[in-house]
């Protein structure tokens, strides 16, 4: 056997030469990137000027009032509202506070949320203003003082927004001629 000297770097064949690089389409990609950004660039400018453009305050048309009710449409919006109101707060002052003793007292707090939903979905255009006014101060006195009875906010204030709460039953039962 003869030895056999191993190579002083090792062997792996011949190069094969590959074509070379193509410049043509090293240009044709530039080319696209730069249409890309062109094209962004002027899209970005278009929705900029589009959302922050104020258009020409026109003057209302005296043609364009809102949307007239009979009176029968507004006596039954009426109606439906004070129905449910009546509905949604009778007895509800005798299953207790919404804290006694400082524990949140669950069914009364979920009974006047439900009410006042209830109130706020039988709200529509055809109800009187009157009778709106006074239901979204219903609706806006009764989320405030359960979300503080939630919260296990200080007697003083829970005290404040009972006040405010009674108030508003009071208009709205007032207004919708319930006694």
């Amino acid at each position: 056997m003869q030895p056999t000297s191993a190579p002083s770097r090792p062997y792996y064949g011949t190069p094969v030469a590959g074509p070379p690089p193509r410049k043509r389409r090293r240009v044709w990609s530039l080319a696209v990137t730069a249409g890309a950004a062109l094209i962004l660039v002027g899209a970005t400018a278009a929705t900029t000027y589009a959302l922050t453009r104020r258009p020409a305050p026109t003057p209302p048309s005296p043609l364009a009032t809102g949307p007239q009710y009979t009176q029968a449409e507004q006596s039954a919006a009426k109606d439906r509202v004070c129905h449910v109101f009546d509905v949604a707060t009778r007895g509800l002052g005798a299953h207790g506070a919404m804290r006694e003793n400082g524990q949140l007292n669950v069914p009364v707090v979920v009974r006047a949320l439900n009410g006042a939903d209830a109130v706020r979905d039988t709200l529509d255009p055809a109800v009187p203003p009157q009778i709106a006014i006074a239901a979204r101060k219903f609706i806006s006195a009764t989320l405030d003082q359960t979300t503080a009875a939630l919260a296990d906010t200080p007697a003083a204030e829970g005290n404040r927004l009972n006040d405010l709460t009674n108030n508003a039953i009071d208009d709205m039962a007032a207004v919708c001629g319930l006694g």
